[in-house]
């Protein structure tokens, strides 16, 4: 059935050392994202590539200029990937890529920054190390402004790629605005907040059966962070964070959730361990519970979460899958 939705424009900037199944992942995600989750944010998005979405025509001061104006001035979002090389250096920037994630953060723009660590056969030679030391230098200055993420397979990336795009449609989605030319529909989420709020003047409303609600649930998902930090040597080290985050799209209180985590086979499983385990009493409309993760190295990559709640009188789960 057709829905009214944003459609946000998501730039792929990269090097030309990204591996086109790296490329691939993004497209992935983007289009399993939107499958998803596109109809209960009303947002989908498409991604836009300089391989493809860039027309000939003639430069300014140089070649870089018509990629600012063809895409990166017109795009609402950048996905950036760095694997071994920074890039070519353009008249004003480190390099291409460098220069189209500044001009995204000069205009307030969302960025979303991963290296690429999949295991791979080292560049080498002198020049090999002089550029990855350049690109060493440039991802310990734009940690300063912007959270970096990395992966270790494709898999990995599109899983977390999916799951950061969730977080981008929600500040997407405090500020959807649809053009005024077509009628707007209320979202199923307002169509229930609405018939709650009748319920509370008028007696002849009731609240919405959750049997109504099919697309809602407490969804979890795995939130990294990164920051640089320095050892006793004074080397230049990375220490990254973990939290799950359970987030509700039910438009009233639920209560009694609790959650586990199980493998492939249905088995429950300790790890990761999550600070503050146990029931969560009371969730409000639309909430969100945070608990920090230890991650060990034993930690499965990928783990299924499952949540279960009292939906009135009613219990109900979600289960979904999580890379760690």
């Amino acid at each position: 059935m057709a829905f009214s939705a944003l459609i946000v424009q998501a730039m792929i900037s990269a090097p030309g050392d990204i591996p086109e199944v790296h490329r691939g992942a993004i497209h992935s995600a983007m289009r399993r994202w939107n499958i998803d989750h596109g109809k209960m944010h009303s947002i989908i998005f498409l991604p836009a590539d300089w391989t493809e979405g860039s027309t000939p025509g003639v430069a300014g001061e140089y070649a870089q200029e018509l990629i600012n104006e063809q895409l990166v001035d017109v795009s609402d979002l950048a996905i950036v990937v760095y694997t071994d090389k920074l890039g070519t250096p353009t008249p004003v920037s480190g390099s291409g890529t460098v220069e189209e994630t500044d001009r995204f953060i000069d205009a307030g723009k969302e960025v979303l920054t991963y290296r690429n660590l999949v295991p791979r056969t080292p560049l080498r030679g002198e020049s090999a190390n002089a550029e990855k030391l350049r690109l060493e230098e440039y991802l310990s200055d734009v940690q300063r402004r912007a959270l970096v993420g990395s992966y270790t397979s494709p898999e990995e990336f599109e899983l977390k790629l999916q799951s950061d795009l969730t977080k981008i449609a929600t500040k997407f989605k405090a500020s959807l605005e649809l053009s005024t030319q077509f009628t707007r529909l209320p979202s199923p989420a307002e169509a229930a907040l609405e018939a709650i709020e009748s319920a509370a003047v008028s007696p002849t409303h009731t609240q919405p059966e959750p049997s109504d609600l099919t697309e809602y649930g407490i969804w979890p998902r795995v939130e990294t962070s990164e920051r640089a930090e320095s050892d006793s040597r004074g080397r230049l080290r990375t220490r990254r964070s973990y939290h799950l985050v359970l987030e509700s799209n039910i438009p009233y209180s639920v209560e009694q959730i609790t959650f586990h985590l199980e493998d492939g086979e249905g088995n429950e499983i300790d790890m990761p361990r999550v600070i503050n385990e146990g029931p969560i009493e009371r969730m409000a409309p639309l909430g969100k519970y945070s608990a920090p993760m230890f991650v060990a190295m034993s930690t499965p990559s990928r783990v299924i979460c499952v949540v279960r709640w009292q939906d009135k009188s009613t219990a109900r789960e979600t289960r979904t899958t999580l890379a760690v």
